[in-house]
């Protein structure tokens, strides 16, 4: 039955939520495949929320609907309007976990960092036993820099949940706790601290300016940026990722298929040798935080600025397609990129 017909059909305030649930999961599948069908996509969120405004219309107070509304703007990137609805839907129940989780997710996709962990940390306090609180909150505090909180946080979602986005997550926060850099980069810091160091305290150590009122050490901000730019490009990746399996020689019965020259397709059964070949899906691997170490020492505002473009100009050189090897190696040619512009920043430094 077509949408238009179930929507004809409902009545109550049950029949159209359970068919914007519907519409909602239908839409979530066709993401997690790696559909690149984005119109078909669009149009099955566009039904969830023609059944969600169905039920703000019999309900206006039930903040499921208002919540299920916010959450549809944000997925079709809406988010001052999906704000907006996610603050009925509080208003309705000002308890009401999810609401407080999504107001959490369109905040980081706007970069308003502080208010998005607000949100999680809400979240988590009105359900301590909820994974994604813990998951989310943990995020946030893994992209402001508090490695050890966010490991905290990421290890209790672990415990409350066996999703392995969690703990792929986990993993990767456990090695940027190590923060041990590529070897290239490795071998650089270390040549610099057997060396003097080079540059005065006082001054930015890449393009000498003295430090003052006017212009200040952006040591601090400049590493916090570059944290958000590599969890950022992750955030871009898809969760999951088709992979290739290897093809295998099988000897056996297996079917043929014949077209004739009058275009008649007929199919047959025969013994021999075949080639299979499968996709499965996989977790999409994640950069590290560790293979983009921070130029060492103080930096001014112009040079965080110039180094932290050329950092994002080797992000982009990520992959966001399904497919698992494109992925991979996208990942190693933005690691190679950043290694070479990290070297010629160091080249830099005053003596």
């Amino acid at each position: 039955m077509s949408f238009s017909s179930k929507l004809n059909k409902a009545k109550t305030y049950s029949d159209f939520y359970d068919l914007a649930v519907e519409s909602e999961r239908l839409a979530s599948h066709l993401e997690r495949k790696g559909e690149e069908k984005e119109i078909k996509i669009r149009e099955r969120w566009s039904q969830a929320l023609t059944a969600y405004a169905e039920c703000v219309t019999l309900d206006p107070n039930n903040p499921k609907a208002w919540n299920g509304i916010g959450w549809i703007l944000y997925k079709l990137k809406d988010m001052n309007k999906a704000l907006i609805n996610l603050g009925r839907a509080l208003k309705a129940d000002p308890k009401y976990t999810n609401a407080y989780i999504n107001i959490g997710l369109v905040n980081r996709d706007l970069k308003k960092y502080d208010e998005a962990l607000e949100a999680f940390e809400k979240a988590r306090e009105l359900s301590p036993h909820y994974d994604w609180a813990w998951y989310h909150a943990g995020l946030l505090h893994y992209i402001s820099g508090n490695i050890n909180q966010a490991l905290e946080y990421l290890k209790r979602a672990d415990a409350l949940s066996s999703n392995l986005i969690i703990r792929n997550q986990l993993r990767m926060i456990e090695k940027a706790q190590r923060h041990i850099p590529p070897e290239p980069i490795n071998k650089t810091l270390e040549k610099i601290e057997a060396s003097s160091g080079g540059g005065k305290p006082d001054h930015c150590f890449y393009c000498g300016v003295e430090f003052s009122v006017e212009v200040q050490n952006n040591e601090k901000p400049y590493k916090h940026r570059l944290r958000q730019l590599v969890w950022e490009t992750n955030h871009k990746l898809p969760q999951y990722a088709k992979t290739d399996w290897t093809k295998s020689k099988v000897k056996g019965l297996h079917t043929t298929t014949h077209v004739d020259m009058h275009g008649i397709t007929t199919k047959g059964q025969r013994m021999g040798s075949y080639n299979i070949k499968n996709r499965g899906t996989d977790l999409t691997p994640l950069l590290q935080l560790e293979d983009f170490a921070p130029l060492p020492g103080g930096i001014c505002g112009s040079c965080s600025k110039n180094i932290l473009f050329e950092a994002e100009r080797c992000l982009n050189k990520v992959s966001i397609k399904p497919i698992k090897s494109k992925i991979v190696e996208s990942q190693e040619n933005c690691v190679k990129c950043y290694v070479k512009v990290f070297q010629s920043w160091i080249g830099k430094r005053r003596p």
